[in-house]
């Protein structure tokens, strides 16, 4: 068996709330190979999306390791977590976070700025994902004069234009009618047919059982896989 991408152990995200703590994630071991889809998969309040904003680099643990090939996230300065971020890692948000001022190519260009390619090589690289994504016609038009399911795949678009190692998706249907979900979700599993490894959290089983290789169920911050030993994960198929 080939080391994981992803190895989380005894993690852990505490707030603070007054005098009381809140611990968003209590204790979670997971591992995510090189290709997998895999599901993180817990109601409102589970943790997932904690631990999907932490393995991304996007926030900070209370305790317990995150490492990606090996690396722990914790030993990484602020310049080596901006190049993780910037060169390794994509992000779909549901609520899509596009810049309302710009179009679609705009969007998606937006992505490659820090990146050292040029301008026309920007477009050119943000016109070609937005085509193979079905966007070939609304490449100038702005967010509002989208649906959401074509707002989603622009965001979509944003995060895989970088070609990035770990695909990170925090509830890609949550907004969505089933027609766009079920196209969102063909299209992130053609993506990781291609051997990209995405993260997928949701709080739809179903979406989950539909498009992950392996899962882990989130409760109050702690896996509740039944019989799975801490580094194990249940299979989505």
């Amino acid at each position: 068996m080939s080391d994981p991408l992803i190895r989380v152990r005894g993690l852990q995200r505490h707030f603070r709330h007054g005098n009381q703590v809140v611990k968003a994630l209590d204790g979670v071991d997971l591992d995510v190979l090189r290709g997998d889809f895999f599901a993180v998969v817990g109601a409102s309040g589970s943790g997932k999306s904690t631990l999907l904003n932490l393995m991304a680099g996007l926030d900070t643990c209370t305790g317990g390791t995150i490492e990606i090939d090996g690396n722990p996230l914790s030993d990484m300065n602020k310049r080596e977590l901006s190049m993780y971020r910037a060169n390794r890692v994509g992000m779909v948000f549901q609520s899509f976070n596009l810049i309302q001022q710009r179009n679609a190519l705009q969007n998606v260009e937006l992505a490659l700025y820090f990146s050292q390619v040029t301008s026309s090589q920007r477009r050119k690289m943000a016109r070609d994902v937005l085509e193979t994504l079905g966007l070939g016609d609304r490449l100038t038009h702005k967010p509002a004069d989208l649906s959401g399911g074509e707002q989603q795949r622009v965001a979509l678009a944003r995060a895989l234009v970088k070609h990035p190692d770990i695909l990170f998706v925090d509830e890609p249907t949550g907004n969505l009618d089933q027609d766009n979900s079920n196209v969102i979700v063909d299209l992130l599993k053609e993506m990781n047919s291609t051997g990209l490894t995405v993260v997928l959290v949701t709080h739809d089983l179903e979406i989950a059982n539909r498009c992950a290789k392996k899962m882990v169920r989130l409760r109050y911050g702690k896996r509740i896989d039944a019989g799975a030993n801490p580094p194990e994960t249940e299979s989505g198929k």
